[in-house]
């Protein structure tokens, strides 16, 4: 479960950074 719990943070991280990266490139 812990494991679950610890992908799932990653998989939310590399969207977070996935969308500013979007906004980023967006505004320039």
């Amino acid at each position: 479960m812990n494991i679950k719990q610890k992908s799932e943070v990653k998989i939310t991280q590399v969207k977070c950074i996935n969308d500013i990266r979007l906004v980023y490139s967006m505004s320039f």
